[in-house]
């Protein structure tokens, strides 16, 4: 840590008490006693969406046996949720408003660890987000090696009329590289690159489809090609900031995690569906979470499926997924039943994945619990299930119905494992000499 660029002459008048400090924007200050279950915490998370900050709050509460979620006193200007050592925060969109959360954040945590640098270095931080690629499909997620502005240098701020404060980009290598490790496994299409950050949407991203627009199709182009040979893999709006600031304080373990929702060498305008944009958003989180469940959690909820002809060593935490189920069967829609069914599986890479039903007026559409578990899964990069949970209002096991097995034999053949009202069964069990991808004429 570079205690010299700590601000020690306020934040050590705080820590003595002969100061209050105010983390005015979360309506908090240091004396809150809601700050005394936070000294624990080995994380903080940032995004720009308070929707997201929650989802990603509720998933990793669930992945650590329901712990108690707690929520900062102000959210007009930021969402803040605390649970199980990780700390999830919303920081708007751009870098005026990133910078507000992430300076508070930074003297909150100084707070929190008493001023201990090297706990404070220990704490993992992360912005994840949304971007525009440079030369990578839509769904793509980039981990940054580095974060620039408009021109390919550092983030900087005007010193008056005296010139300017500059901050280092980098993020840390070793920390791109343990993310990238820990989603090797999964289907989703991970990489490292350079990240620019713009202080404006339309004008310093060369956009064409803004109100003002100040270039031509041929010097747009000229500047995203020269931003993809000089290894910019995407373009956002915070990064530079984050990696300027954090590297400031000398933290070593942040990074910054972004899924792209375009290609700009193809084009300015966002024409995915909702449904596409909110899976690509759900893409990013997953690879956060594969490092988080790596790095963080002592045990894993599950282990690697078993090779062929191997036993398998241990078995799901089944406690674990009957509260996922749980909890994911409070967002069912079932005005027509009343009888709201949760899903929860597990993949072969850890991941969680959740469903509810979805009911429709005209019956016939409507959608099981598992099949909103399977729409999450495909969402969120595909891969293999090796164990599912389905459950009613009162958290006991259901057996799924004849198209669901069909569903769950699909995306997690004969060896998944099924929790039904008689015990743990397999697939092969449940639907036994089943019509399914394996042997199937056009796989």
């Amino acid at each position: 840590m570079r205690t010299g660029n700590i601000n020690h002459a306020f934040l050590d008048r705080v820590l003595d008490g002969s100061l209050a400090d105010f983390y005015y924007h979360f309506g908090l200050s240091s004396k809150d006693p809601l700050l005394e279950q936070m000294h624990g915490v080995r994380a903080i998370i940032m995004a720009g969406s308070g929707r997201r900050i929650r989802e990603f709050a509720e998933h990793w509460s669930i992945l650590n046996d329901g712990a108690e979620i707690l929520a900062f006193p102000k959210d007009d200007r930021f969402i803040a949720r605390y649970t199980a050592d990780i700390l999830f925060t919303s920081h708007g969109m751009g870098m005026p408003s990133a910078s507000i959360a992430l300076q508070e954040l930074m003297r909150l945590l100084y707070f929190l660890k008493k001023g201990d640098l090297e706990e404070m270095d220990q704490v993992f931080w992360a912005r994840v987000g949304t971007s525009g690629g440079l030369g990578l499909p839509a769904g793509s997620v980039v981990v940054s090696t580095e974060g620039v502005m408009a021109d390919l240098k550092p983030y900087r701020l005007l010193k008056n009329v005296d010139g300017q404060y500059w901050f280092e980009g980098s993020f840390p290598v070793k920390i791109c590289q343990e993310i990238i490790a820990a989603n090797a496994d999964s289907s989703m299409n991970v990489v490292s690159g350079k990240t620019v950050a713009g202080n404006d949407f339309f004008l310093e991203q060369f956009r064409l489809d803004g109100a003002i627009s100040f270039e031509t199709p041929e010097t747009r182009m000229a500047w995203l090609q020269l931003l993809h040979d000089n290894g910019v893999r995407n373009i956002e709006m915070e990064g530079a900031m984050v990696a300027g600031y954090l590297n400031h304080w000398g933290f070593s373990r942040f990074a910054m995690i972004c899924a792209t929702l375009i290609n700009r060498l193809e084009g300015d305008q966002v024409t995915s569906t909702p449904e596409q944009l909110h899976g690509f958003s759900q893409e990013a989180g997953a690879v956060l979470f594969n490092y988080l469940k790596t790095f963080l959690l002592e045990h894993r909820p599950v282990q690697s499926p078993p090779e062929d002809g191997q036993t398998r060593d241990a078995e799901p935490d089944w406690e674990t997924l009957r509260q996922a189920a749980v909890a994911a069967l409070k967002k069912s829609y079932s005005p027509y039943s009343g009888f709201p069914v949760g899903a929860a599986g597990l993949t072969e890479d850890g991941r969680l994945v959740c469903g509810a039903n979805v009911e429709n007026a005209s019956y016939g559409l409507t959608l099981c619990a598992e099949c909103s578990m399977i729409f999450h899964l495909c969402s969120i990069g595909g891969g293999r299930l090796i164990a599912v949970y389905c459950v009613n209002d009162e958290g006991q096991a259901l057996m799924p119905c004849g198209r669901c097995r069909q569903l769950l034999y699909e995306h997690g053949g004969p060896d998944m494992l099924l929790m039904t009202p008689q015990g743990v069964r397999t697939m092969a069990d449940v639907l036994p000499q089943a019509f399914g991808p394996v042997g199937f004429p056009y796989c």
